[in-house]
């Protein structure tokens, strides 16, 4: 069902810049051009306002600033020393230390997933080149990993 509107959004629109026009010039003293002019630049914001900041060197940006907290001097009070210390250095190396150990955990996983595989279901005896197929299959569970997080980021940071 729809309903038939009394004006329409263009119409809305005139009416409600020549209302705001009437009471800025009766509260304000402004002239025409003035109003004109701060409607024009109000209208600019708006549109600005409304487009995305998102492009590759930004997203980049942000997932390093927040995976290694290196943002947080933006955010916290202190002086500059013991922010760099603490954030820079302590968080960076500790989140590198993190990352060694879960990819560490990963590859060892993906060894023991590529000798069953090959021992198991392929039958054989000794398994060859164990070493380039964990890394090739480690790389792929990376990208995925990535694409994955990449996909679910935008789709959270776009609204």
């Amino acid at each position: 069902m729809i309903e038939k509107l009394d004006e329409t959004a263009h119409q809305r629109m005139r009416r409600m810049l020549k209302d705001l026009r009437n009471e800025v010039e009766f509260k304000y003293n402004m002239t025409d051009n003035e109003f004109n002019s701060f409607v024009k630049i109000a209208a600019e914001e708006m549109k600005a306002k409304e487009e995305l900041d998102w492009n590759f060197f930004n997203s980049c940006n942000f997932v390093v600033a927040t995976l290694t907290t290196i943002g947080k001097p933006q955010i916290t009070h202190g002086s500059y020393f013991s922010l760099f210390i603490q954030n820079r250095t302590l968080s960076a190396a500790s989140f590198f230390l993190l990352m060694k150990s879960l990819w560490e955990l990963l590859a060892i996983g993906v060894r023991s997933l590529v000798v069953k595989t090959e021992t198991i279901l392929l039958k054989r005896t000794e398994p060859r080149h164990v070493k380039l197929k964990t890394i090739c299959v480690s790389g792929c569970i990376i990208v995925f990993q990535h694409l994955m997080l990449a996909s679910l980021s935008t789709s959270f940071t776009e609204n």
